[in-house]
């Protein structure tokens, strides 16, 4: 995942699901995505995706994709173009940061290029 007008990588998701937030020349380890879950640093569950339908483990937080495979819940919204740009609205007011977009074959793979820019974008 990139940002700013240089498109300076901010994270990054290896082929086997391990996701890094980069800082420089340093890498943070975030976590990882395995089958149908994401996964944060300790191994614990921290999305499940079934079909269509997202949801946190004991917690009533619950989203879905819609046909396009825009990301929806109570008060998030994240959808990514075939071109890998990031649109992110968090109760229906769009990021003021527009210049987010992830690299890769982003029209074959784009429910985990959201899961990956939750996962990026989630707090430490």
């Amino acid at each position: 995942m990139q940002r700013g007008t240089e498109w300076e990588p901010i994270a990054e998701m290896q082929g086997d699901g391990v996701i890094y937030r980069l800082h420089g020349d340093r890498r943070e380890f975030v976590g990882h995505i395995t089958g149908d879950a994401m996964q944060d640093a300790h191994d614990t569950p921290m999305l499940t995706c079934v079909h269509r339908e997202v949801g946190l483990p004991g917690s009533n937080v619950h989203g879905h994709y819609e046909a396009d495979d825009t990301y929806v819940d109570d008060r998030t919204r994240i959808s990514i173009a075939d071109d890998g740009t990031v649109t992110f609205a968090l109760d229906g007011k769009a990021s003021s940061d527009r210049h987010v977009r992830v690299e890769g074959p982003i029209p074959k793979v784009k429910r985990t290029a959201v899961m990956f820019v939750l996962m990026a974008s989630a707090p430490r």
